[in-house]
């Protein structure tokens, strides 16, 4: 009778044990991190968002938001001048090209990136084709860099050619750029050149 008394005395101990450390089935998990976008992203609805998400992609360095801002067809289209100057750099810059040179610029220490509509360019979109024709003045600061130090950003214009895919969605198929030389500036693409 002892020994059966002190049974029941331990199942307390013991379900009381097994309840702590037990977890709680019915609590909160930890999130995961999200698979998508993280940062300032916006669905590209309307051309100029592209711009918008590549700007803010060069802002915060997120790899992932740029690439989603082009075609898989993308590409960059350097002055003249530049092809000229790099004729193996710039005859085959395709998408591959454009990710990993701007994958070698986020790890860089400073980036600063400023687009503005050029006012000698409106936008222009065709609705029926779903094609868009943008114009954005940059201004690019990349340290360290020589081609677009503090003292002396990248200055241009850039035209990007874009496209409207079967979901609404649009998407950078072209990129060229126009270096504004005066005053000892050098162009994007030069920048593209020192990164490669």
């Amino acid at each position: 009778m002892n020994k059966k008394c002190s049974l029941y005395s331990l199942w307390p101990v013991l379900l009381a044990f097994l309840v702590c450390s037990c977890v709680n089935p019915f609590g909160h998990r930890d999130p995961e991190e999200p698979s998508g976008h993280s940062g300032h992203w916006e669905v590209p609805s309307a051309s100029e968002i592209v711009i918008v998400n590549l700007e803010w992609a060069y802002q915060e360095g997120i790899i992932q938001n740029f690439s989603s801002c082009f075609a898989d067809s993308y590409r960059f289209l350097a002055s003249h001048q530049d092809s000229a100057r790099y004729p193996e750099t710039f005859s085959h810059w395709d998408l591959e090209s454009e990710l990993a040179v701007t994958n070698a610029l986020f790890t860089v220490d400073t980036i600063r990136l400023l687009l503005e509509q050029d006012s000698l360019n409106p936008d222009y979109e065709d609705d029926i084709n779903g094609t868009a024709e943008l114009y954005r003045r940059y201004d690019l600061i990349v340290s360290p860099s020589q081609n677009a130090p503090d003292d002396n950003p990248a200055r241009g214009v850039a035209c990007f050619l874009l496209q409207r895919n079967d979901g609404g969605n649009w998407a950078i198929f072209q990129w060229s750029d126009f270096p504004d030389t005066t005053g000892g500036s050098l162009g994007w693409a030069l920048l593209k050149a020192e990164f490669q």
